[in-house]
């Protein structure tokens, strides 16, 4: 009866051949599990702060471009003869030329006369009012609330409203419009001939639905070939907690609408919110946004008086790289697994090969124990040890044979001897 092939010396050759490669199987896939982890993760986290950054330049540039445009603007209209005749009717229809021109959201020429008068109703330019009189131009982000928008833009007051969204993993709030506006902001001093201070003009971008700073910035960093395949790059504005502008998808990634829907009034995780509003300390984690993962990168922005007012974000979807991830751990899984089927079956054919001298020795010994004395193992066509120990064995049973057969010859003829001195007797 033959042992099942656990028992068998060519089964505990197959486990004892499989065992290596199994235990190298398992510390590759731990190996990839552990880069992936670290080094293709950190690497990731390393992109994203660049995205980051790249939102960072661009946002600060829109600042220094906006106040470089309104500084040129402002040497212009020293010299412009309806400043000097005091025209002021002709002066405002000239700026608002140059408004729709530049693209600015409003551009204002204020007297000095009237902002010295209305001072309490732009408080967001207050802490800065020292430097206007003393003739310094001051840029930065600027929140206006719908009291300050009256006076400084009252044509925004509806353009700035966004809905507040119901979001998942949010800060429960109950919130639902948000009614101010965040602004690129830049106000400089306007000097007559004479050198005296007589407007500042002030400026302002709006960025509340501003679909083209993000979209920029996306485009930038996230163009053709930056992401894998279905990765969705992402870059947002917030005030506060709520989006304002983004390109963050409102629909889950994976149930994509045929109307791109962008999740402008959706909010902030609570765990970025704890970390980035409350401690006002940069986020570079995966995070949930909105409806999904992202690889996310957040970062605290300030004011033009350095008050806290929201958060810039960058990002791309997790999803493909993990798909990624796992396919690279299934296509390593199938070839190692591809291996050891191979190497399993060289090593079985080949212990079959190696070991069959053994198995016909074991068969001819179970022969003999069975009083079969003429079974012989035969002429085998391997030539190693084990060919040469069934020549031997075989040998050995000619031998007992032949030492059998001479003890029942001499046997014989004691037993003829004796029954001849019988007769005779």
């Amino acid at each position: 009866m033959s042992l099942p092939w656990r028992y068998s010396v060519r089964g505990k050759l197959l486990t004892l051949i499989l065992l290596p490669i199994l235990l190298t199987f398992a510390a590759l896939i731990g190996l990839t599990a552990y880069w992936t982890a670290t080094y293709s993760d950190r690497q990731l986290y390393m992109k994203v702060a660049s995205d980051l950054a790249v939102a960072r330049s661009t946002l600060q540039m829109m600042q220094d471009r906006q106040l470089e445009q309104l500084e040129q603007l402002s040497h212009t209209l020293s010299l412009h003869p309806y400043l000097n005749e005091q025209e002021v009717s002709k002066l405002d229809q000239f700026i608002d030329e140059i408004r729709t021109r530049q693209g600015f959201d409003f551009l204002k020429l204020i007297p000095i006369e009237e902002l010295l008068k209305q001072e309490h109703l732009r408080p967001s330019i207050q802490p800065q009012m020292g430097q206007l009189l003393g003739g310094e131009g001051i840029k930065g982000l600027s929140v206006l609330d719908q009291n300050e928008l009256a006076v400084t833009a009252p044509e925004l007051k509806q353009s700035v409203i966004i809905d507040v969204l119901d979001t998942p993993r949010a800060v429960p709030s109950d919130k639902q419009q948000e009614t101010r506006g965040l602004f690129v902001r830049s106000l400089v001093p306007i000097k007559d001939a004479s050198g005296k201070l007589v407007y500042i003009l002030d400026s302002g971008r709006l960025l509340n639905h501003n679909l083209e700073f993000v979209d920029q910035i996306r485009d930038l960093v996230y163009g053709k070939d930056a992401l894998p395949e279905n990765g969705i790059g992402t870059v947002t504005l917030f005030l506060d907690d709520v989006r304002i502008t983004t390109n963050v998808p409102a629909e889950h990634l994976d149930q994509p609408s045929r109307d791109f829907i962008r999740a402008i009034g959706t909010r902030i995780s609570a765990e970025v919110y704890e970390e980035v509003l409350v401690h006002e300390r940069v986020w570079l984690d995966r995070a949930f946004v909105v409806t999904d993962w992202f690889i996310s990168a957040y970062e605290p922005i300030y004011d033009m008086n350095q008050q806290l007012v929201g958060v810039l974000y960058a990002g791309f979807s997790e999803s493909p790289f993990i798909s990624m991830y796992r396919r690279n751990l299934g296509e390593l899984g199938i070839t190692l697994s591809l291996i050891m089927l191979l190497s399993g079956y060289f090593v079985w054919r080949s212990a079959y090969r190696l070991l069959s001298p053994v198995k016909r020795i074991h068969q001819s010994v179970m022969a003999v124990r069975r009083g079969d004395t003429e079974t012989r193992i035969g002429q085998l066509s391997a030539k190693n040890e084990f060919a040469d120990l069934a020549q031997q064995f075989d040998t050995m049973l000619d031998e007992l044979d032949a030492r059998q057969k001479s003890h029942k010859t001499c046997s014989r003829k004691n037993l003829s001897t004796r029954w001849s001195y019988v007769l005779k007797a």
